[in-house]
C-alpha cells in the first residue's frame, strides 16, 4: 500500500510537470505578446457600487455587438483583447443569443454604438468564433469560455493594448484571498447599464461560498469572487476580465477569469467566474496567426 501511494504521487507530479512543460514550450506563445502585454497607462466597479475606470487604463477592453433586427448594432457582453487577432469572452455570451456578433470595439472607455472617438477606438468585423466544446448550459455554466478571432489584425496604440495571459507557473494557483480588479459595462443600482467603463476591486474566495450561495459545485474551472453584497459584476459585464496585477511581473496585468455569472439581484453576494489558467491550453490550442 504504501510502494502504490508512492507510485500514484510519482505519476502525478510527473503529468502534472510534462503538461506544464508542454504548456511552457506551446508554439503558439510566440504569437502571444508576452513581453508588451499588461501594462496600464493610468494605473489607480456587470459592475455595482464601481468606480469609473481611467482613460487607458484598461486597454484591453473589448465592447461585443450583435446586429438587431432594426440594423442597428446593440451591446452583449465585454472580452479582453490577448493579442492582435483575438478576443476571450464568456461562451454563454455567443451561445444565449440568436443575434449574430457583428463587431468588437475596443481601445474606448464609453459604451455607445456611434463611433464618436474615431482616433482612439476601432471596429473589428469577427472573423470566426470558437466556443469551448465542452460548453452546455443544459448541464451547468463550467467551460464558459470562448475565442473571438477578429477579420484584421488590431494595430497597438496607447488606447488599445492585450492584457496577458497566464503563465504555465499559474496553473494550479488557487488565487485565494488575492485581490482582482473586475471591469465592464454591466447593470448598475438602477439596472441600466453604465455609460462609462466601471471597475471594482474584489477578492478571490473559497469555492465553497459560492457553492453554498448558487446551490451547486464548482470545479477546478471555475473562480468564486467577490464580498459580501454591495459590490459585484452584473448583466452586461458577462465575458469581460478579472484581472490581477503581479508585483513580481513589474505590476503588469494578468487575465485569470472571465465574467461567468451571479445572483439575479446585482451587488448581493460573490459571482462566478471562468480560471483563465485552468484553460490556458485550449486558448493556445485554438488560436493562429
Amino acid at each position: 500500500m504504501y510502494t502504490l501511494l508512492h507510485l500514484i504521487i510519482i505519476l502525478a507530479f510527473t503529468f502534472g510537470s510534462t503538461y506544464q512543460n508542454e504548456i511552457e514550450n506551446h508554439q503558439n506563445w510566440n504569437i502571444i505578446p508576452t513581453k508588451t502585454c499588461g501594462y496600464s497607462v493610468n494605473d489607480q466597479r456587470r459592475i455595482v457600487n464601481g468606480k469609473p475606470a481611467k482613460l487607458n487604463q484598461f486597454p484591453w477592453m473589448a465592447q461585443i455587438f450583435y446586429k438587431r433586427k432594426n440594423n442597428t448594432d446593440a451591446f452583449l457582453c465585454g472580452g479582453s483583447l490577448i493579442n492582435n487577432r483575438y478576443v476571450v469572452t464568456a461562451a454563454h455570451c455567443i451561445t444565449d443569443f440568436k443575434e449574430k456578433i457583428n463587431i468588437v470595439r475596443i481601445g474606448i472607455n464609453t459604451l455607445t454604438p456611434e463611433i464618436k472617438v474615431k482616433r482612439l477606438n476601432k471596429d473589428y468585423k469577427v472573423a470566426n468564433i470558437t466556443v469551448h466544446p465542452n460548453f452546455n448550459t443544459v448541464m451547468g455554466d463550467d467551460n464558459d469560455i470562448a475565442l473571438i478571432r477578429l477579420a484584421r489584425s488590431v494595430k497597438y496604440i496607447v488606447a488599445i493594448q492585450p492584457i496577458c495571459l497566464p503563465t504555465a507557473n499559474m496553473l494550479n494557483k488557487e488565487f485565494i484571498g488575492e485581490n482582482v480588479d473586475i471591469a465592464g459595462w454591466g447593470l448598475d443600482t438602477s439596472g441600466h447599464l453604465t455609460k462609462d467603463l466601471q471597475y471594482i476591486t474584489v477578492p478571490v474566495r473559497e469555492r465553497e461560498i459560492c457553492n453554498e450561495i448558487f446551490n451547486t459545485t464548482l470545479d477546478q474551472s471555475q473562480f468564486c469572487a467577490g464580498v459580501s453584497a454591495g459590490e459585484d459584476s452584473c448583466n452586461g459585464d458577462s465575458g469581460g476580465p478579472m484581472m490581477w496585477k503581479r508585483k513580481e511581473s513589474k505590476d503588469k496585468y494578468f487575465l485569470i477569469g472571465v465574467v461567468s455569472y451571479g445572483l439575479k439581484k446585482c451587488g448581493t453576494g460573490p459571482a462566478v467566474y471562468t480560471n483563465v489558467p485552468y484553460f490556458l491550453k485550449w486558448i493556445l490550442d485554438n488560436i493562429y496567426k
